[in-house]
């Protein structure tokens, strides 16, 4: 065996049978016991808050996880329509046929066929999501034009009188003009 080899080979073995045990123990690692009650509070996660976060980015999220939640069932329906166009270009030949359909010798789609499914599939699950955006968007609209105003009430506030008087009638309103 050529030094080489025994040096791959060295190697490998360090690396496959030592290293996957080296890495969890640095991973796993335990606390110590002397953390104070202070340090333990602190690193408790706090839940988010509703103003935490701008509008704008909740809308994002809202379509990240519709458009990538729809792309499975679009990816569906886009493989069906392009096995469904095959068939029909292909004089309804059953190798062609759609996926409840295929026969066992269906010819597959093809590499470019594939990325143009997957390109519409994803294409779609975009419009979703702006679709899902201006639905969402709309029903705000609504609903802030439909909600009765918010009416802040006007409160006086009157000093307290140290002579403990309750019954005493306040020489000046704060609502209207002073008197000269």
């Amino acid at each position: 065996m050529s030094t080489f080899k025994r040096y791959i080979f060295i190697n490998l073995l360090l690396w496959s049978g030592v290293f996957p045990f080296l890495v969890p123990l640095s991973v796993f690692g335990q606390q110590s016991k002397t953390t104070t009650q202070t340090n333990q509070t602190q690193n408790v996660p706090v839940p988010y808050q509703r103003e935490e976060f701008p509008t704008w980015l909740l809308d994002l999220r809202r379509a990240d996880i519709v458009a990538f939640g729809s792309l499975p069932f679009m990816m569906f329906f886009t493989t069906f329509a392009v096995d469904s166009y095959r068939y029909y270009m292909n004089d309804w030949d059953r190798r062609y046929a759609p996926w409840p359909l295929k026969a066992s010798g269906a010819i597959e789609m093809d590499e470019n066929q594939r990325i143009a499914s997957f390109s519409v599939a994803v294409g779609l699950s975009v419009v979703v999501a702006v679709v899902d955006y201006l639905i969402v968007k709309h029903k705000w609209e609504k609903q802030k034009k439909l909600a009765p105003p918010i009416v802040t009430p006007r409160i006086t506030i009157e000093p307290w009188s140290p002579n403990g008087n309750e019954n005493e009638a306040p020489s000046q309103n704060r609502d209207s003009e002073p008197s000269q």
